[in-house]
Formats: structure tokens, C-alpha cells, sequence
């Protein structure tokens, strides 16, 4: 016999079906006054409560037809999906582990239970669930794009792709499956594949900003730099609070022909303005002004490890003198993504992990720690920090590697560089002063062994390769203009271009397609892709010459070609970005190669590529200068890093900051 609160239980349910919420909270309200202890009637109150928001009463409420009927699976399971929501993970992985128990027939509950489990980070528990529901209802979009989720997160790029290919393929209009799916195809380097899927995901959710960044690095990743701008400051205007995506538009600004200092200053005012909460009163603790006393120094980075900035630094940490100053690194990199190279530094730094602390406790331990010195090594490149440099944990601040110039933050007392990257001619435009280090501003640690480099290519071949071992942003149809001219002019010669994604059949062939633009046939242009590390220098057995890229120049590139006995041809741009060859040639005594300005840039190629016995010569004898030079002198940048410290100590303690 059906009781009255049954009645209105049903009359409830057949509300919902039709969208009625608030006559369905009525009849509920009903069945309660009927039966106080109706299991269905306070369960689906609960879901109701939760769907306006007050979760503390929808889990009362569900917890009390759980009393009722404590077999209740379903009742169990939207327990734990309200726990999870509340950020209760554990109780709410016990409440779905019951639910599993009570039914284990259904994929809504072995969802619930994996959602909690990847929100925990036990993704290979979190797969077993996911894999539950997809064999209990293959066609399941949200279970086969979470699963892929897990895969991604587990570095298992093959199977997350394949999952994310389901979900798409059950639901075409499944927005965030889309946008996961071309996010993946981008980890694996299929950039024309990752750009047809993020802008499915745009055209399904237009308003999505973390859609429009994410296009913005597939297009970095696929030499469209201007596009990828278009992106990010779509992303910005869709999220202007998103300090993430304001640093990328940032960060893509110094990729773009024609960048000038002064619009780079412009755009940097603007994310401090766009930002400004982020500033608060200074943090640090007045210290003991004594100019002789050893210093802490804090370094705060997310890439010391097999990254440019681990390359360009390990020596630094390698060769302090630990009396004069103390090294504490403050590292945001994942553990897990810990290397040789972070060893190496942990090694001889007090080395802290800091990837899972806030920026207001960050800058709190910073200024317990008494530093007195804090560098930023990220800039407004992923993984910054900057959120604790806007709070002033250490009464010195400076910016140095990790970026390209000013970061425009008013807390930042110094840039670290050198006469070559902020010439005194040509002074950085930004809040912050230059500290010029007495040779370059960075010191080259090799990642290869130091075998002797091979033969000249052209005296074998019989004609000249050049090269471009640069990341795939840092070509346009600019630069590619300028490599095609300089090919013109010498007969017969080759170009080989190299870096993770070129490969890519659109990439591919939008290169060849401005060569083929300016008469330079497929023929004369080899491309490559992803390799590892060590395979990927060994392009540079079969290059001469290699051909630096404007506006932004190689960095550690430069220093591996020259590692590898390849001169880099270069001049100095007109943003600290475009300097960075004119350094590294410079520092390596190799000045001749270094143009007056992009004019000079292409006569100069022209001449050196035409004395095959001058660059014989230098190949051969390219370790032992690098060994002698101050790019690689460990030591000698130690002390020179070392003198500016305290350069900048003394001036601070004789100041009234």
C-alpha cells in the first residue's frame, strides 16, 4: 500500500523530470511532514539543497535518510560528491567507498569514487574506478574524459589521448573534453591536431579563457607568434584576474616583430595595474645592516633542473663561497620532476620545496628566513612567483635569468645583467636598476660529454648547411625572410631547422611555404622534430654555420651550438630578449661574429659561410676556447655574481629603505 509521503514522493520526482525544483522542494516538504524519516524524500532534499548552494543542510539532510536506510548506495554516493565539494576528501572517499560496497553495478558511483580519489592525487586507484564505469556503461563522455585526465596526470600520454578520443567521440559537444583532448595532443607534439580541437572547444564555449590560453601555446608551439598574442589577450579580456594568463601575454609580447622596449614597459604597467591586490605592505624583517657580514640569498624558481635556467645557473650554486654567502633555493618545480641538474644544486644550497605553499605563506618563510637578497628566476614565464614579490619578503629584490627584462613589478629593486644585455646606451625601460655583472650574466654548464667535436660538414659535402636549433616561436615569416636571402647568396647551400613540433604536417609546411615564398625550394630545407637532448645536438654534426633568430635570440641555444663547434651569427636586438646571442659570442671571444644591426646581419652570414678554412679551425678548436672563456668559468662568475651581491648589500645598508 502506497503511504501519502510515497505519493508525494512520486509527484516529486515526476516535478524534477520536468525541470521543477521548487515544486518538487514542495511535495518533498510534504512527504517529510508525513513521514520525518522517508529515506528517498530526505536524500533527494538534500541533492536539492546542494543544487542551491547550502551544502552543510544537504549533507544533514542526506546523512539522515542514510540513518533511515543505511543500505542506501545512492545515498552514499551524493554524500560523498558533497563532501568532495566541500573539500572533505576523506570522509567523502569513505561515504563512495560504502556506496561501491552497497552497489558496485553502478558507473555514477564508481565516477563519484574516482573524482575523489584523482582530487586526492591517487590516480592509479582513481583509473581502476574510472575503468569500473566505462566497462559498466561504455558510452559514459564524463567517465572516459576523466580517465584520460588520470592517464595525462600519470604522464601515459598514448592512453589519455585515446580516452579523451572516446568522450569526444560519445559527445562531439563536450566542451571541456575537447579542450582536454587537444591539450594532449599538444603534449605530444601534434600541434595541427591540438589547434583543430582547442577551437572546437572556443566554438562551444566562446567564454572559456582558459581555452583561448591554451590556444594562445599550441600557436607559440607552431611559429604563429602573433596569433598566439591575439589568443592570450582574448584569454586576458575574458579573465583579466588571471595572473597566469596576463604573464603569457606578457611573455609572447618578446616573440613578436617589431617589439619595442617601450611597449613592452606599456604592457608590463599594465599587469601591475591589473594586479595591484596583489602588493601589500613589505614582509621582510629589518636586518643587520653589517656590509661585510655574509649574506642569505634566496633564489626562487621553478626550472632548476633540465631547463635553460638550470644549464645557465648549476655553476653559479656549484661555486659559491658558501662563507660569503648562503644559498637558499626556494624550488616551485614538482618533485617529481626533480633531476640531475636539481640535485646537483640541492646539493650545495639549503633546498627547499615550496611548489605547494601559498604566496602569502611563501613570503612569510621568506622573511623568517631573514634573506636578505631575494632573486626571481621565472619572470612571467610559467611556474612564477611573483605573487611573493609583490609582497617584499626580503629588503632586496631582483630579477635575473629565468626572464628577459624588466618584470615591471615596483618591488623589484635590480635586473641582473651584463654590458651586452643592457648596454649603457640602451638602458632597460622599466622600475627596476641594472646590476651588470663584469662578464656575461649567466655561466654554461654542458649537458654532453666533452668529446671532440666532429669535422667541418661543408669540407665533405661540398656545400654549406646552415642552422636554427630554436624554439618554433622564435621563427616568423621575418626570420625566415632573412635566412632565405642569405641562402640566395650562397649556391648550393642547406638549411636545418630543429625543435620539438616542427615536424607537425601543417608546421611543416607553413615553413617550407615562406622559404618556397622567397625562392628557396623544399629541397635545400630539412626539418626535424622532437628528439631527446643529446640526439637533438647531434644536428649540429651536419651544420656550419648557424643563423640566430630576431626578436627574440637564442639563449642556451647559442651556448650548444657553440658546444657543439657551430658559430652563431648574430647582432644585438632592440629588447634585452634580443641581446642574448650578442653575449654569449661576445663572452666567448668570438665578437667577429656579432653584426652591427640586422642589416649588417646578412652580409655577415654571407662572409663567414664563404671562409670554409676559418670555420674549419674555430670547429676544431671550439672546446678549448669555451673552456678558457668566461662562459663556462664557474669560479670566475661565482666571484663576479658574488662582488654584486655586495654591491647591492652596501648600498642598502647605507641607504634609509
Amino acid at each position: 500500500m502506497t503511504s501519502d509521503a510515497d505519493h508525494y514522493v512520486t509527484r516529486a520526482v515526476s516535478a524534477l523530470r520536468s525541470g521543477d525544483a521548487k515544486i518538487a522542494q514542495t511535495e518533498l516538504g510534504h512527504a517529510v511532514a508525513a513521514n520525518p524519516n522517508h529515506a528517498e524524500a530526505l536524500h533527494l532534499l538534500g541533492v536539492l539543497a546542494f543544487q542551491d548552494g547550502d551544502a552543510a543542510k544537504a549533507i544533514t539532510l542526506i546523512q539522515r535518510a542514510i540513518a533511515s536506510r543505511p543500505d542506501f548506495a545512492d545515498a552514499y554516493s551524493n554524500l560523498g560528491s558533497v563532501l568532495m565539494a566541500t573539500g572533505q576528501n576523506e570522509s567523502a572517499e569513505a561515504a563512495l567507498r560504502r556506496a561501491v560496497a552497497l552497489n558496485n553495478q553502478s558507473a555514477a558511483i564508481h565516477f563519484n569514487l574516482a573524482n575523489v580519489l584523482s582530487a586526492q592525487q591517487k590516480y592509479n586507484e582513481a583509473l581502476a574506478s574510472y575503468q569500473a564505469a566505462v566497462q559498466i556503461q561504455p558510452t559514459y563522455p564524463e567517465a572516459w574524459n576523466n580517465l584520460g585526465a588520470a592517464y595525462r596526470e600519470l604522464e601515459n600520454l598514448a592512453i589519455a589521448v585515446t580516452c579523451f578520443e572516446k568522450a569526444v567521440a560519445g559527445r562531439p559537444s563536450y566542451a571541456e573534453a575537447q579542450y582536454n583532448l587537444a591539450n594532449a595532443y599538444r603534449d605530444q607534439m601534434r600541434l595541427s591536431a591540438a589547434e583543430d580541437h582547442m577551437r572546437k572547444a572556443i566554438a562551444l564555449n566562446p567564454g572559456n579563457a582558459k581555452a583561448h590560453n591554451a590556444l594562445g601555446n599550441i600557436l607559440s608551439d607552431s611559429a604563429q607568434s602573433e596569433l598566439a598574442l591575439t589568443a592570450f589577450e582574448q584569454a586576458e579580456k575574458l579573465d583579466p584576474a588571471s595572473v597566469p594568463i596576463s604573464s603569457n601575454v606578457l611573455s609572447c609580447l618578446q616573440y613578436v616583430p617589431g617589439i619595442t622596449d617601450a611597449r613592452l614597459a606599456a604592457a608590463h604597467a599594465h599587469w601591475v595595474g591589473a594586479h595591484n591586490d596583489l602588493f601589500t605592505a613589505p614582509h621582510h624583517r629589518i636586518t643587520n645592516r653589517d656590509p661585510s657580514r655574509p649574506l642569505n640569498v634566496g633564489f626562487v624558481s621553478s626550472d632548476l633542473g633540465h631547463h635553460p635556467c638550470g644549464f645557465l645557473s648549476v655553476r653559479l650554486f656549484e661555486h659559491l663561497d658558501r662563507k660569503a654567502v648562503n644559498a637558499v633555493v626556494f624550488s616551485n618545480r614538482n618533485p617529481a620532476r626533480e633531476d640531475h641538474i636539481s640535485r646537483r644544486i640541492a646539493d650545495v644550497t639549503d633546498w627547499r620545496r615550496v611548489a605547494d605553499v601559498t604566496d602569502a605563506n611563501l613570503a612569510a618563510d621568506i622573511a623568517a628566513t631573514q634573506i636578505d637578497i631575494l632573486i626571481d628566476m621565472n619572470g612571467h614565464t610559467a611556474g612564477h612567483r611573483l605573487g611573493v614579490f609583490a609582497r617584499k619578503p626580503a629588503p632586496i629584490q631582483m630579477t635575473w635569468l629565468g626572464y628577459v627584462g624588466s618584470t615591471g613589478l615596483p618591488t623589484m629593486d635590480y635586473i641582473i645583467a651584463d654590458r651586452w644585455h643592457a648596454p649603457e646606451n640602451a638602458p632597460i625601460t622599466g622600475p627596476e636598476n641594472v646590476l651588470r655583472l663584469r662578464d656575461g650574466y649567466t655561466c654554461y654548464d654542458p649537458l654532453v660529454s666533452n668529446g671532440d667535436v666532429t669535422p667541418l660538414p661543408a669540407l665533405s659535402n661540398g656545400f654549406i648547411t646552415f642552422g636554427s636549433l630554436n624554439n618554433a616561436n622564435k621563427l616568423s615569416p621575418t626570420v625566415i625572410k632573412t635566412y632565405a636571402a642569405i641562402m640566395a647568396r650562397i649556391p648550393n647551400s642547406r638549411m636545418i631547422l630543429a625543435f620539438r613540433g616542427l615536424d607537425d604536417p601543417a608546421v611543416n609546411t607553413r615553413l617550407l611555404s615562406w622559404f618556397a615564398g622567397h625562392g628557396i625550394d623544399a629541397t635545400r630545407i630539412d626539418i626535424h622534430g622532437y628528439a631527446p637532448h643529446e640526439k637533438f645536438l647531434s644536428h649540429y654534426n651536419r651544420i656550419d654555420l648557424a643563423l640566430d633568430t630576431f626578436p627574440y635570440a637564442g639563449g642556451l641555444t647559442t651556448c650548444e651550438a657553440l658546444w657543439m663547434g657551430v658559430p652563431v651569427v648574430t647582432f644585438p636586438g632592440a629588447t634585452f630578449a634580443g641581446r642574448h646571442a650578442a653575449s654569449y659570442m661576445n663572452n666567448a671571444g668570438l665578437s667577429d661574429f656579432v653584426a652591427a644591426d640586422q642589416n649588417g646581419f646578412e652580409d655577415l652570414a654571407v662572409a663567414k659561410a664563404q671562409d670554409v678554412g676559418a670555420l674549419s679551425a674555430l670547429r676544431q678548436n671550439m672546446h678549448a676556447r669555451l673552456n678558457a672563456s668566461p662562459l663556462m668559468d664557474g669560479t670566475r662568475f661565482a666571484e663576479s655574481f658574488t662582488l654584486a651581491m655586495r654591491e647591492a648589500w652596501q648600498t642598502y645598508c647605507v641607504s634609509k629603505a
